[in-house]
């Protein structure tokens, strides 16, 4: 906890005032949210499937879906445009919460690779990977599910050691959900934090009960905080008074003067 409270610090600050070689610009993830909640249908029918994808994964906010040769969000619509039926049917079975999530991923991939090698052999991919596959979840069920990357996750675990990283795809995902879980708990506990989520809930008009900023906090965590850089400055002033120092101090000196003059650090780079 007493990690996880150090980065929270740093993630209220860079969401505030950006790092000096990157600034905070991950508002898109909300306004793709909003937008899926607003255009997404209550129900799937083969009249509507082609164009619900379309409108609902707009394209000015696909950093989450469409990055160099990853194409999920592109493939899904050529299948759904080929195969409405069976896209349909596969996307109500993922979005079905009586199952257990490991059969629903696995039914959802092996329908997509069926697709793959019927509709389109001669590629190797079809990109509904988990990644993919927690998004569509994510964004069916904002107060539920949380965005997934594979590398995003092993990076936070090894900055935070909050367990061990599993070598299994779904169990991955599995442990992920369920750590994403914990430090959701540990974030809405923090005022700062609660604030902040109140004021994207209330912006971007999504309930989704912290679980979008559980994940950006991780995603940030992951990609640009480091405790290790955010050097303690009462250390780095003793080094350079260390560093400055090439004499060995005379003994039963009084040093004074107002605070904040360096007393303290003079006495300890000296001692």
């Amino acid at each position: 906890i007493d990690i996880i409270s150090k980065y929270i610090e740093l993630y209220l600050n860079f969401v505030q005032n950006g790092l000096p070689d990157h600034e905070y610009d991950e508002f898109y993830k909300w306004e793709v949210f909003q937008n899926f909640q607003e255009k997404w249908p209550t129900k799937l029918t083969t009249d509507n499937i082609v164009g619900s994808l379309k409108n609902g994964f707009v394209n000015k906010n696909n950093n989450l879906w469409k990055s160099g040769q990853y194409h999920p969000i592109d493939t899904l619509i050529f299948f759904a445009e080929q195969e409405p039926t069976l896209v349909i049917q596969a996307l109500d079975a993922l979005f079905d919460k009586s199952r257990k999530l490991e059969d629903r991923i696995i039914t959802f991939q092996k329908v997509a690779e069926h697709l793959r090698k019927t509709l389109m052999p001669e590629k190797s991919n079809h990109y509904q990977d988990e990644r993919a596959i927690l998004l569509y979840l994510s964004l069916k069920y904002p107060s539920k599910y949380f965005l997934y990357k594979h590398h995003m996750y092993r990076d936070f675990l090894k900055k935070v050691q909050l367990t061990t990283f599993p070598k299994d795809k779904i169990e991955k995902v599995e442990s992920f959900l369920d750590s994403a879980n914990k430090i959701r708990k540990i974030l809405t506990k923090n005022e700062a934090i609660k604030a902040l989520n109140e004021k994207r809930e209330n912006e971007y008009h999504l309930n989704d009960n912290f679980h979008l900023l559980t994940q950006d906090f991780i995603y940030c965590v992951s990609q640009f905080l480091e405790i290790d850089k955010e050097k303690n400055f009462e250390t780095e002033k003793i080094q350079s008074i260390n560093n400055s120092i090439n004499m060995k101090a005379p003994l039963n000196q009084i040093l004074y003067g107002p605070p904040g003059t360096g007393k303290s650090c003079l006495s300890a780079a000296v001692s």
